[in-house]
């Protein structure tokens, strides 16, 4: 075998140890991140045009066009680094409480 080959397969043996420690690494970071408290629309500064239709977002977008986040149908928000994001679709009674 030449030396060519030697490193390729080294390259392709430490790429193959490396997966799994990051894919570790970047699951105990969301585990962390997902954990916290729930961040409000208001305080991530939510498009007003969505907040008029928060049951049919699935982008979060500030005021100044910022994506940071993404909800299924305003449900299950999370923002771009997985911090939880409170829901903006609300069932009618919770949201008339809650203003």
């Amino acid at each position: 075998m030449d030396v060519r080959r030697i490193g390729i397969l080294v390259c392709l043996v430490l790429g193959a140890c490396a997966g799994p420690a990051q894919e570790l690494e970047l699951t105990e970071v969301r585990a962390a991140t997902m954990s916290g408290p729930a961040i409000s629309w208001e305080e991530l500064d939510i498009h007003p045009a969505l907040v008029r239709r928060p049951c049919s977002v699935s982008t979060l977008v500030t005021r100044s066009g910022a994506t940071v986040g993404y909800c299924t149908d305003g449900r299950l928000c999370r923002t771009m680094d997985w911090r939880p994001v409170e829901d903006g679709c609300r069932p009618p009674q919770l949201r008339a409480a809650r203003n």
